[in-house]
């Protein structure tokens, strides 16, 4: 009996998925951020705004992916 492996993600299906993931983070970040003061709410602000770098440049290529 052969056992039936599926096709790996292709790489746009791929992509979207780490698009998501670092939605997740993004959130995560601003909710961690809102709570805090000084400079552990800016430590937690630079981390949310690393993560939408992040989602600009992985969108980004997904449109020339597209193109």
């Amino acid at each position: 009996m052969k056992k039936i492996v599926p096709d790996p993600p292709s790489l746009e299906d791929s992509l979207v998925h780490v698009l998501n993931v670092l939605r997740s983070a993004a959130a995560t970040a601003y909710e961690c951020a809102d709570g805090l003061n000084g400079q552990q709410r800016d430590l937690a602000f630079s981390t949310h705004h690393l993560i939408e770098l992040a989602q600009s440049l992985l969108n980004h290529t997904l449109d020339r992916l597209d193109a």
